[in-house]
């Protein structure tokens, strides 16, 4: 299957979104849920467990599951079984997609394939939101439900998006990719707001933001960053398709020669574990593998290998890795 990534970009509510939720659960073996340590559950999502419990396959606790990656921090990740009973339980739990946040509801409900592929990815207290389906799913589930087309847009190949023209937004995409990576902190993005200012952005909120003290104070960054896009007219984008975005920015950097391949094999590396190693993102392990053993000189060459990184990173910018 070749998968079409569908962007939920207006919250589905009542009818549309039991209707929706129904004939994704047609494609889907298993539910995710996950309840992190605070705030704590309220009565009725501790009802909704216990609903449910009978339906439990698996629980663990984790820094990642589908669409998120915690830093320093792990959650409790439920999974259970799809069948008409736990749908009608979830159809029932919420009005709303991004209802599921605690403490109302447990968190960042996703549906998956029996292959443990999503279908639908919630990142709720983000507000982001995606459907992973084939073009004929897509197609079939719009044929039943026209409506979702109102809700919904398919994602364009981030080849295609003019905003990766722009060097100053470009640097701004890594600096937010790299911040939720852990690799950089607000300071970097007051660092790029006054390079911004040189290079002919000018906006109230980049001011304010280019003249913050450092080190920053994180939660002030996080606000003048939402104003900074919203005055230049950029689209917010959730952990996922910021990640995919700056995939691609190191893949630009790595086959136009702006860095060395053992440089962007490092950022690869990151993004392995972001994507927790599925599919091609297991490749980055064994480049970085082969680059150790041809360092130690115990199999292979160095240049060899940093083709093959070039390789991968030309895969990354084809295929969408």
């Amino acid at each position: 299957m070749t998968p079409l990534s569908v962007d939920v970009v207006q919250e589905p509510e009542g009818r549309l979104l039991r209707d929706m939720l129904g004939l994704l659960a047609r494609h889907a073996s298993s539910v995710v849920l996950v309840v992190r340590d605070e705030p704590g559950l309220s009565t009725a999502a501790k009802d909704l467990l216990t609903m449910l419990e009978p339906h439990r396959v698996e629980t663990r606790r984790s820094s990642s599951w589908p669409g998120t990656s915690l830093i320093g921090d792990e959650a409790t990740v439920l999974h259970f079984a799809m069948n008409d009973e736990v749908l009608r339980e979830l159809r029932d739990a919420a009005s709303r997609l991004y209802q599921w946040q605690q403490p109302e509801l447990p968190e960042d409900l996703a549906f998956l394939r029996a292959d443990g592929t999503a279908v639908l990815l919630t990142i709720c207290h983000e507000r982001d939101a995606s459907l992973v389906l084939s073009e004929g799913e897509y197609q079939q589930i719009l044929d039943t439900l026209p409506e979702l087309a109102t809700v919904v847009r398919v994602r364009r190949p981030e080849s295609s998006e003019s905003a990766l023209i722009d060097p100053i937004e470009r640097t701004m995409w890594r600096f937010l990719a790299l911040r939720i990576l852990g690799e950089a902190s607000g300071s970097s993005l007051v660092e790029w707001a006054g390079d911004a200012l040189a290079g002919g952005w000018d906006t109230p909120a980049l001011r304010i933001l280019a003249g913050l003290a450092t080190p920053a104070n994180e939660f002030e960054v996080d606000d003048y960053v939402r104003q900074v896009l919203r005055e230049r007219e950029l689209e917010p984008i959730g952990r996922p398709r910021l990640m995919q975005r700056y995939a691609r920015i190191v893949a630009e950097d790595i086959v136009s020669d702006a860095v060395d391949p053992e440089v962007g094999l490092h950022a690869f590396l990151t993004l392995g574990r972001e994507f927790n190693y599925e599919g091609p993102w297991i490749e980055p392990l064994r480049l970085d593998d082969g680059l150790a053993s041809a360092r130690a000189r115990v199999f292979g060459e160095v240049d060899d290998v940093k083709r093959e990184i070039v390789a991968f990173a030309r895969s990354v910018l084809d295929d969408g890795a």
